[in-house]
């Protein structure tokens, strides 16, 4: 029994290691299989979140983008080497990344085209706009045979019944869409700060971190917006050339950390640091952008390479040797280049002095530096203001016939009166044509449209005097006249007016 047994277990083994052999290369086949399966599903998913074909990422060109940076802008210099840290391609890849934000995946093509449909009824340009209106509106002109017909309408548009009703048990006319606070987050965020009038102050324009904007030139002139998508595609830019220089500088010298401070001083030519270093002379002078260096104050390593700096400012303008001006800031401590990243700039201009105004006139401006999630300092909050007479010429608008009845800082403006009549007349045109001929011999010239505009911007109105004019900031000083800059022929600028 055990010599069968023995025979039987010999016969078998070519079985058993045949089918052994068989069962690991089933194995290794079912980890190929695998292994090509997760490739293949990494690949689509890459297809379908980072390979959209809105750009195409190739090398194509790396060596004509690295040459520009390097001889135009002073992002590479001669130690660097093409395509740079930073090349074409992989902007345009990150560019495709970030790109995709704005449009949802069920809506991107299979090829990752950005192909869309369109009417397949389009059998001509000429009739496209009507063909696609009927196709996505339901608009359609009434055809003659209809109007034959009886049909009175001469556009069929499928309008239903609305009630208003939104999503989320909303109205349309709901008090914060109407004040727009559901929009912006209050029915005040985009209104421009109010006029001070008991100090005379005029808010003109504004900037702050978030995107929003204002500007005004009275109570009733201005208005405000507010764009984070453009904030969003600034702080983007702004972060690739960010990520560009640290990669220079760790190229350089692998233990230097490069900073915001280091880009705020040498590349974001958008905030005021190298600006206030080149233009002026400043209150604390240990500080000047052209001898400024890239260097760790923790541990002492330093590293040299070109910037926008050295490149913009010093080679291409020619701001270190020759500055067409420099502004004498020795006494304005409160805006110098050296802490602008830390205290930001406040200062005002007396536009007393300088316009030779009887009445205190300041231009009062400040900018600070925002930052925020991204590696590069974004844009700065700024603002403009007006502080007395001159900025409240438009908050209200004040009518006159003489000098008197001006307030203090103001004069008549007896020339405007006779510069408006004389400007066509949209109201006569449009509006009161037949009874302004009618009543021009009687009334005098006028002009009813800015009339009704002026009346808009006062407290009373009183257009009913087409004789009247406005007052105007009373600027005694001497007889200002135009400047010609001749930069080219005499290479610097020079007053010839």
């Amino acid at each position: 029994l055990s010599d069968t047994l023995l025979r039987l277990v010999h016969s078998m083994k070519p079985t058993v290691d045949e089918l052994a052999s068989t069962m690991s290369s089933f194995t290794g086949a079912m980890k190929h299989a695998s292994d090509s399966l997760h490739k293949t599903v990494t690949a689509a998913k890459m297809l379908r979140h980072t390979n959209r074909g809105l750009l195409t990422a190739t090398s194509e060109f790396d060596d004509q983008f690295f040459n520009f940076l390097k001889n135009h802008i002073g992002a590479y210099d001669e130690l660097d080497s093409s395509p740079g840290c930073y090349p074409w391609s992989e902007i345009v890849a990150n560019a495709r990344l970030y790109s995709q934000m704005f449009w949802l995946d069920s809506e991107v093509a299979s090829d990752s085209s950005y192909n869309f449909c369109l009417p397949d009824t389009l059998d001509s340009l000429d009739d496209a706009v009507d063909r696609l209106a009927m196709d996505i509106w339901g608009i359609e002109e009434v055809s003659q045979e209809d109007k034959d017909a009886g049909e009175k309408a001469s556009v069929r548009v499928p309008i239903v019944v609305w009630d208003g009703a939104m999503s989320m048990n909303r109205q349309v006319f709901a008090a914060d869409r109407l004040d727009g606070s559901s929009f912006v987050g209050s029915g005040s965020a985009l209104k421009p700060p109010a006029p001070d009038a008991a100090n005379n102050v005029l808010p003109v324009m504004g900037l702050t971190c978030d995107g929003t904007g204002f500007i005004q030139l009275g109570d009733k002139i201005g208005g405000a917006a507010v764009a984070p998508g453009l904030k969003s595609m600034f702080d983007f830019s702004m972060d690739q050339v960010m990520k560009m220089q640290k990669c220079r500088a760790i190229k350089r010298n692998a233990k230097y950390t490069f900073s915001r401070t280091d880009f705020l001083n040498h590349f974001a030519l958008y905030v005021p640091v190298s600006w206030l270093s080149a233009m002026t002379i400043p209150a604390d002078k240990t500080f000047d952008i052209f001898e400024s260096k890239m260097i760790n104050s923790w541990n002492n390593v330093e590293v040299s390479m070109s910037t926008l700096v050295s490149k913009i400012i010093d080679e291409n303008m020619n701001l270190k040797d020759e500055p067409p001006f420099k502004i004498d800031m020795q006494t304005v401590g409160s805006c110098y280049a050296k802490e602008y990243g830390k205290k930001g700039c406040t200062m005002g201009v007396d536009v007393k002095k300088v316009m030779e105004s009887p009445a205190e006139n300041k231009a009062l401006m400040g900018m600070k530096q925002c930052f925020s999630t991204s590696f590069s300092p974004p844009f700065p909050a700024a603002g403009l203001a007006m502080q007395g007479v001159l900025g409240m010429t438009l908050s209200p608008v004040k009518m006159c016939t003489q000098n008197s009845e001006c307030p203090v800082g103001y004069m008549c403006n007896l020339d405007l009166s006779d510069e408006i009549k004389e400007v066509p007349d949209l109201f006569q045109e449009l509006i009161y044509h037949d009874y302004c001929v009618a009543t021009a011999r009687k009334i005098g010239p006028a002009n009813v449209t800015d009339a009704h505009a002026m009346d808009a911007q006062m407290v009373t109105p009183n257009s009913e005097d087409p004789t009247q004019t406005e007052c105007i900031n009373d600027i005694t000083g001497q007889d200002y006249q135009w400047c010609r800059c001749d930069w080219y022929s005499q290479g610097s600028s020079h007053c010839s007016g």
